[in-house]
């Protein structure tokens, strides 16, 4: 029997490092039992229920420890994770500072402020903080994989590459690093190399529906619809209620002309999250490509709903009003569209065609010539028009 507190420090430490979360719990509620003004067993406390994702519970705990013991660095770094993941991201990372300030060689606390500060989309500011836990640690590949991860955000893939690879280099087990890497390729278009990082990362973590729902991505990209299905289909067995992956199986199979079973996934997307706009506006198309026109408006409008701005939806709904007969709608749906997104050439092309269904041929030579700028800008193809 564990009778000292610091044995049950130490076997609380320990099961953090196993995994062993609920053990680690009790271990150091046996610490505090046997002496509760020692900070170290609610910090140790914390650190487990941060672990099992209770971070409303981990932020007393760190707070209670910084009670007893106001200059404890670590303290800090875990109330600032805790925060973090609760989404108060300034608070966050004013506790990290706090922790730099009590240890300013800390090389985990500016880890974590680049995080934070990444999530607050402060780009510039979080990747010198990872490249300060980099200098102070050069072995930190979950520093390269931070500062990758931003980079991806500022379109920089070919640096965030370069992030992932060293991360990999120094911590080859590291499979989040594989999948970013795969999300990066995926970005410049490097399907095949894209897939290759995916089921490295797959390898090393066989469960992980994220890295599936990406490798579906990138076979949809190749134009591999069938593959991409079976990618959504295995993330979705690890993850049934991850409804982006229903969300794009239904566009692949909307891709394939199956749209019935398109929309069966797309009402499995809503009925997940009721504010997924383009989970309507894809049904609605579905919808459309069965010629079940008002339904389609219908959803149309839901994605409007959600959206005011969504000028694809306005535009799909204009045209399903315009097979219904309801030309005195379908115009201002196109024009909106069209304001929302001037730059479109598609929306141009249907009002074209619309204006010249109805005879109005000076207007749709217009309509049809800016569609063709558009897609064109140096050079006018007068044979695209000429049935006009």
């Amino acid at each position: 029997m564990l009778e000292n507190h610091l044995n049950w420090l130490e076997k609380g430490k320990s099961c953090l490092e196993e995994n062993k979360p609920n053990e680690a719990l009790e271990c150091y509620e046996e610490a505090i039992k046997l002496k509760p003004n020692d900070s170290r067993g609610y910090k140790g406390k914390g650190n487990a229920l941060k672990a099992l994702d209770e971070n409303d519970e981990a932020l007393k705990c760190y707070s209670k420890a910084i009670k007893l013991k106001p200059d404890d660095p670590e303290a800090y770094n875990g109330k600032g994770t805790a925060l973090n993941n609760l989404k108060d991201n300034i608070k966050a990372i004013n506790s990290y500072n706090k922790a730099i300030k009590l240890k300013p060689d800390y090389a985990e606390a500016y880890y974590n402020k680049g995080n934070a500060l990444g999530d607050l989309e402060k780009f510039t500011e979080a990747i010198k903080s990872f490249n300060k836990a980099i200098k102070l640690n050069p072995n930190y590949a979950e520093a390269y994989n931070g500062k990758g991860n931003v980079l991806s955000d500022l379109n920089r893939n070919s640096e965030a590459i370069g992030c992932f690879d060293e991360a990999i280099k120094l911590k080859p087990g590291y499979a989040n690093s594989y999948n970013n890497k795969g999300n990066a390729l995926l970005e410049l278009g490097k399907y095949e190399e894209a897939i290759e990082c995916y089921d490295e990362a797959l390898k090393l973590e066989p469960d992980d529906a994220y890295t599936y729902y990406n490798k579906g991505n990138a076979f949809n990209d190749l134009g591999k619809k069938v593959e991409a299905i079976e990618c959504y289909d295995k993330a979705i067995n690890i993850e049934p209620d991850y409804a982006e992956a229903y969300f794009d199986k239904g566009k692949a199979l909307y891709d394939l002309g199956r749209a019935p079973e398109a929309i069966e996934c797309h009402d499995k997307a809503i009925g997940l999250n009721p504010e997924h706009a383009a989970a309507y506006c894809n049904k609605g198309d579905a919808l459309f490509k069965l010629c079940r026109y008002p339904e389609a408006v219908e959803c149309y409008d839901e994605a409007i709903k959600i959206d005011p701005n969504y000028g694809y939806a306005y535009f799909n709904k204009g045209s399903a009003l315009y097979e219904l007969g309801r030309n005195d709608e379908v115009m201002e749906l196109f024009d909106k569209a069209i304001e929302l997104n001037p730059e479109e050439p598609d929306y141009y092309f249907n009002k074209g065609t619309a204006l010249y269904a109805w005879k109005r041929f000076d207007e749709a030579i217009i309509c049809l010539n800016k569609a063709i700028y558009l897609i064109y800008p140096y050079k006018l193809h007068q044979n695209a028009i000429s049935f006009v």
